[in-house]
């Protein structure tokens, strides 16, 4: 919301709590790291604890929906300040244009196979699953879990490009519109 389209009461409001808790940029900054250290420690300790209950053969369900609840309010946070961020490979961030779809596919391809073969190297050692032998059930794992972790790659890969070539154009259009 732009600061002009705040009605009175908000304006008062927003008045209110700017003079109760002054800030700038460095405290603001400050804060921000603050809160990003905090959210990476509840992450280590989730996955740590996601881990713990694994090995004692427990549902870990709180961890199960604190991770989610995690991955939400990231998300929401975001798409309300639009932040955009395009996939990144192997340390490198995909090329967004539509000629270039083809060499993304390979990418979610190749980390859908890489992520099979380490939950098979899981399972194996971890004896997870109990699907008999020990060729059967290699196979069945990488093949699997490479296939849905690939399908699962290409969409939320593909979505994220989409949603930066919509904001991209957005802001070339506005752009544009300006300069008229």
């Amino acid at each position: 919301m732009k600061q002009t389209e705040r009605t009175a009461a908000q304006q008062h409001l927003s008045d209110k709590i700017t003079a109760a808790y002054p800030t700038d940029e460095r405290t603001s900054r400050a804060a921000e790291k603050g809160l990003a250290a905090c959210g990476i420690c509840a992450l280590i300790y989730v996955v740590t604890r996601f881990i713990y209950c694994g090995f004692h053969g427990r549902l870990p369900l709180p961890e199960i929906v604190l991770l989610v609840l995690m991955s939400i309010c990231i998300s929401a946070a975001n798409r309300a300040y639009r932040v955009i961020e395009l996939p990144r490979y192997f340390g490198r961030t995909v090329d967004p244009a539509p000629s270039a779809r083809p060499k993304r596919i390979l990418l979610y391809a190749l980390t859908g196979l890489m992520l099979g073969a380490s939950w098979t190297m899981v399972d194996f050692f971890g004896n997870v699953t109990d699907w008999g032998s020990a060729p059967v059930r290699i196979a069945a794992d990488i093949g699997i879990t490479s296939v849905v972790c690939a399908v699962c790659e290409t969409v939320i890969g593909e979505i994220k490009v989409h949603r930066y070539n919509s904001e991209a154009a957005r802001l070339e259009a506005e752009e544009n519109d300006l300069s008229d």
